[in-house]
């Protein structure tokens, strides 16, 4: 758990670094059909029938966004999305296999895994009290208490209601940056994202109809 959240959060920051939090905030939104197949595969737990559906349309949503990205330049943050994805996947399929067991010092080691990755990249440990701020409010605030959240909330709350839930971000990030920063998301980006979201939406309902008694 802790080497696929620390992996992801390195994936992360480069994906923001090299293409749109619109690509980034879309193709993440993915993640709940890799960890399905996944889960399927490792845990062997059941896949609805409505999920392979929603599956095909996912994918073909993250299709449009990823040649978008290599017809236009910005492939290399569209592979870290992806990276991202795949490693918040790996993340939830620990949780899950381990969810009897409190798993939130996780979030403290994979901290250690993100420094010890990014480590050979970093030219110089000089920082500004800016940016000292920015990262403390990402690391300390937004990121840790997050991650710690979820992983207590794997443990009672039912997959489709975190589906749910999670969908939000990928619908508020773009706005929110689109709101303060003027980040404008390109036509073939909200093709791919709505379809994302429209798969997204589909697996949260089939899962919420399977779920309740």
């Amino acid at each position: 758990a802790a080497v696929s959240l620390g992996l992801g959060s390195v994936f992360y920051i480069f994906a923001i670094q090299r293409t749109t939090i619109a690509n980034v905030a879309f193709l993440t939104s993915a993640a709940p059909f890799i960890t399905a197949v996944l889960g399927w595969l490792i845990l062997g737990e059941r896949v609805l029938h409505a999920t392979w559906a929603c599956i095909a349309l996912a994918l073909a949503g993250v299709a449009v966004m990823v040649v978008e990205g290599f017809a236009f330049g910005g492939w290399l943050g569209n592979l870290m999305a992806l990276g991202t994805t795949l490693t918040m996947a790996g993340y939830a399929i620990a949780l899950r296999y381990g969810r009897h067991a409190d798993l939130s010092p996780c979030v403290m080691v994979s901290g250690v895994v993100t420094m010890a990755v990014v480590a050979p990249f970093v030219g110089s440990f000089e920082i500004s009290w800016h940016d000292l701020a920015l990262c403390a409010i990402q690391g300390v605030v937004i990121s840790a208490a997050c991650n710690v959240v979820f992983t207590y909330c794997a443990r009672w709350v039912p997959a489709a209601e975190l589906t749910l839930l999670s969908l939000l971000e990928a619908v508020l990030s773009p706005f929110w940056v689109w709101l303060f920063i003027h980040e404008n998301p390109t036509l073939w980006t909200l093709v791919g994202g709505a379809i994302v979201l429209a798969a997204v939406a589909g697996q949260a309902l089939a899962a919420l109809r399977a779920w309740t008694p």
